[in-house]
């Protein structure tokens, strides 16, 4: 896919839809078997942007990229990966 944008030029993939940080801890601490766990942020570090969201539009424009995995699976997918990858 990202050969025909031989550019040096940055090109975002990702899930496409807003979400918070908490939400993305919540989904790795699920993905983990660990939703139990307590979180606990830093006050003293706010920031100015309340959710994040990768603009995906250049890659579908020049790669027809469509996120098709949710931001759940994919991380449960990447879960499941890592704890292949540190068994072996």
């Amino acid at each position: 896919m990202l050969e025909k944008h031989a550019v040096c030029d940055p090109i975002n993939i990702g899930y496409g839809k807003t979400v918070t940080i908490k939400d993305v801890v919540a989904a790795i601490l699920r993905a983990a078997g660990h939703a139990k766990a307590d979180v606990v942020f830093n006050s003293s570090k706010p920031t100015a942007i309340p959710v994040r969201m990768v603009d995906t539009s250049k890659a579908r424009r020049l790669l027809g990229f469509e996120p098709s995995i949710s931001l759940e699976q994919g991380l449960a997918d990447t879960v499941g990966w890592y704890r292949d990858y540190i068994a072996k």
